[in-house]
């Protein structure tokens, strides 16, 4: 974990990338999707800089080797809960949530991620024209998300289904949890919304 602090976001990495796009990932894991998007982002010449939120260090430091192992110089890791960041003065393009815990037991709902607070810290930090993106395969995790949503009185725009930012997360969308998904057949669900 020695590599750790030269991939921490903070407010200095921010500021050197204020010309840049800047994409938050929450709760990324071993950062497949977002390795998968710093390649895409070299391959065509585009300026982002990738945040992954990550609390779990096993995850963590598989993902700073694989950093270091192909010299990704545009991907930063914050390692702690995410309502930390948020409640800074960071501004991000684009942040998405893939596949966040269901906890499936009613009685669990109250630990989901994704609440109404949550859902107007997100606003709040998504620049004007940004896009929030949320994939999961749990149903009844949708349909709570889409109300609560409808009830914050958030201004958003759907994000049109021919749009580049679809296909771009999807083709690059190889995480564990996608593949699982796939893999026992389950159906997929998403919410592409850009602020304004």
């Amino acid at each position: 974990m020695n590599l750790l602090p030269q991939y921490l976001f903070d407010h200095c990495v921010y500021k050197c990338y204020k010309d840049y796009k800047v994409w938050l990932d929450i709760g990324c894991g071993k950062g497949d999707f977002i390795f998968s998007q710093s390649i895409y982002s070299k391959e065509h010449d585009e300026k982002y800089c990738y945040v992954g939120s990550e609390i779990y260090l096993t995850a963590i430091s598989k993902m700073i080797r694989r950093i270091s192992d192909n010299n990704l110089n545009d991907i930063y890791i914050f390692p702690h809960d995410i309502r930390y960041l948020l409640s800074e003065e960071y501004m991000f393009d684009i942040i998405t949530i893939l596949f966040p815990d269901p906890w499936h037991k009613r009685r669990h709902h109250k630990r989901r991620i994704i609440n109404a607070q949550f859902i107007k810290s997100l606003f709040s930090h998504l620049s004007q024209q940004g896009y929030l993106i949320i994939i999961t395969d749990n149903q009844s995790y949708y349909e709570n998300i889409q109300l609560l949503i409808n009830t914050e009185n958030i201004k958003y725009n759907f994000v049109n289904k021919d749009h580049s930012i679809i296909s771009r997360v999807f083709d690059n969308l190889n995480t564990v949890f996608y593949k699982k998904a796939l893999f026992n057949g389950n159906k997929i669900f998403s919410i592409f919304l850009q602020n304004v």
